[in-house]
């Protein structure tokens, strides 16, 4: 049965209910400074640390409960002879619950972005301690980290129940996750600036939702917010109407998002399974959103569709009648939100482009491990011309558009754009010539005086044969195939301009 408990809590709720259930059980209550002074005013009788440590606060609150006589009485296991023996050796008073939460280094400096020599302040150093140590000794101490964890003890205490073992189990391992999670926001805080992919990768990921599935209906899913990155990413835009989310969406939503991010204008995007099926930009978001749908119509049904400008009036009415999972952009007029949310299912995200984070690592999961590497966020402005024929002015600023929309399409990848809007698009072909075939017979209008995009070189002079098929006046690629010179050579045959960015845009 418990009969002394320490406590040392930043966050006070409801600490006097547990407390009380504790005092009319006739259990010893210990407890730091602050705790201690809260307590007693809310009518607990309780008795400070300095009792055991022969210390008050030192270094202004720095040091309060590290101390033998306190993490012996935590750390003791009365299941070992000597343990028990040092305990009556030095009077030590033996804990068995201990409750503390730290402090809240991530609302004070996440959130308030505070500089470093006011951050080291809110690092808990004992609170982190006494968790650890709690942690470490379940069998013998039940640890509290949350509020929200003491109803089901009070429950134990009120009934006269033992405190099952596999419960105080799961106490800890969650005292260590928590543990774990506050180190990370902490050394990520640190290495905020740091260009080098660290020795040991830490992630301060906290349960942002429980989703309805994962990509398909027998799998589990959550999302999990990381937040070092305090209010940036998708999973920090506001939804205004609609189902919850998916994590379908949540994938797909991020795809079209990183589209419209890098255009330029009043740009739109149509995403289905991470692929574009049309992008455009023009002078408004209407135009865009109409000359971008016009790509690939039947696949836009049940699509994504992001914008990096305000949805008016008349878009809204425009994206109303089409079929679309999710919205997203920077604002809406409030007409066109009215309009919208007359779609029962139609999801409305809010999210600035401000808020997604200027650097961060892209991460992917494989069996045993993950993998890091940056985000492909290069656009190549070097240019080699490699034919005989120029790029004339247009056809340098479709190539320009066609290459930022590229590498956001599945390799092998080909996209056939004008100056401001998708043609066709061929993504996901193990062939390049077959993507290149794939863009051809998904173009709804003429493909003559379009200009091509490739993520990655041409392997063979035969996709410059069906580009030229195709009536497409200029390409950009990396180039960097042995082959180079043929596929430059065919190109000038088909008096065709060519440009080598020397940067591929593979995408997994």
């Amino acid at each position: 049965m418990i009969k002394r408990v320490l406590i040392s809590v930043f966050d006070k709720k409801d600490i006097e209910k547990l407390c009380q259930a504790l005092m009319e059980k006739g259990v010893e209550i210990w407890a730091s400074g602050g705790t201690a002074a809260f307590l007693k005013n809310n009518g607990i009788r309780v008795r400070e640390l300095e009792e055991i440590t022969g210390f008050s606060n030192m270094l202004q609150g720095r040091v309060k409960t590290l101390h033998p006589m306190v993490f012996a009485g935590i750390l003791a296991d009365s299941n070992k002879e000597q343990h028990q023996k040092d305990i009556e050796q030095y009077k030590i008073p033996k804990f068995d619950m201990v409750v503390v939460n730290l402090y809240p280094f991530e609302e004070k400096v996440i959130k308030g972005d505070l500089p470093i020599e006011e951050a080291v302040e809110w690092i808990d150093i004992g609170g982190s301690a006494l968790i650890r140590a709690s942690a470490k000794n379940y069998n013998n101490i039940t640890i509290l980290i949350q509020p929200e964890d003491y109803p089901a003890i009070i429950d134990f205490i009120k009934e006269g129940k033992e405190i099952p073992l596999g419960y105080k189990q799961n106490l800890a391992g969650k005292a260590f996750q928590f543990s774990s999670y506050y180190d990370a926001l902490i050394s990520n805080y640190f290495l905020q600036e740091s260009e080098q992919m660290p020795l040991y990768l830490t992630l301060p990921l906290k349960k942002e939702a429980e989703l309805r599935y994962g990509e398909n209906p027998h799998q589990r899913a959550c999302a999990y917010k990381d937040i070092s990155l305090w209010e940036k990413g998708i999973l920090s835009a506001e939804q205004l109407h609609g189902k919850e989310m998916s994590f379908n969406n949540y994938i797909d939503v991020q795809a079209a998002f990183d589209i419209v991010g890098d255009l330029t204008g009043h740009a739109c995007a149509i995403i289905k399974h991470t692929n574009p099926c049309g992008a455009a930009w023009s002078d408004n978001a209407l135009t865009s959103f109409k000359i971008a749908r016009e790509t690939d119509p039947e696949a836009a049904f049940g699509s994504i569709v992001a914008f990096n400008c305000e949805v008016d009036e008349a878009t809204a009415q425009e994206v109303s009648c089409l079929f679309v999972e999710c919205l997203i952009a920077p604002s809406y007029s409030e007409e066109a939100l009215t309009l919208l949310k007359s779609k029962k299912n139609l999801r409305i995200l809010l999210l600035d482009s401000e808020k997604l984070p200027a650097r961060e690592w892209d991460l992917r999961r494989i069996k045993g491990g993950i993998l890091l590497q940056d985000y492909d966020n290069l656009l190549s402005k070097e240019w080699n011309i490699v034919t005989k024929r120029q790029p004339n002015d247009y056809e340098r600023k479709a190539l320009t558009f066609a290459w930022t929309v590229v590498k956001h399409v599945k390799s092998n990848a080909i996209v056939f754009t004008t100056d401001h809007n998708t043609i066709g698009i061929g993504a996901g072909q193990m062939s390049r010539v077959d993507s290149v075939r794939l863009a051809k017979s998904k173009a709804r209008s003429s493909l003559k005086d379009s200009v091509i995009a490739s993520d990655a070189f041409f392997p063979f002079k035969d996709n410059v044969e069906e580009i030229a098929k195709a009536g497409a006046t200029a390409i950009i690629q990396p180039g960097g195939s042995i082959r180079d010179q043929e596929v430059i050579e065919e190109a000038d045959r088909q008096n065709i301009a060519m440009v080598f960015t020397g940067v591929r845009h593979f995408k997994h």
